[in-house]
């Protein structure tokens, strides 16, 4: 259940734990218990396992900048064997002959 933050304008600020369905309702202050506004407030993401952070990072970041990688390119295979141009068959480019 995500934690919101509420100010009444007598006592303060104050969290407070309550269901996302609600979140929209003002909160109630824990003292006077009259009607609190809710705060806009950054989210707590020190809270969470740095694997975690990082991933959510690397995939907000890919969103907007990809990072392309380049690999070589493959290596010819090395074997003993006799390599022949390919030809052509018969008059016909699109297939090969052997030759």
């Amino acid at each position: 259940m995500p934690i919101y933050e509420y100010e009444c304008s007598e006592h303060g600020q104050f969290e407070a734990q309550r269901p996302m369905r609600l979140s929209a309702e003002p909160g109630e202050c824990p003292v006077c218990q009259g009607a609190a506004r809710r705060l806009l407030s950054a989210t707590r993401t020190r809270l969470l396992p740095r694997a975690t952070s990082l991933a959510r990072d690397r995939n907000e970041k890919s969103q907007h900048a990809p990072e392309v990688r380049h690999s070589p390119p493959p290596r010819a295979a090395s074997g003993g064997g006799i390599k022949r141009p390919l030809q052509a068959g018969h008059g016909r480019p699109w297939m090969l002959g052997h030759g």
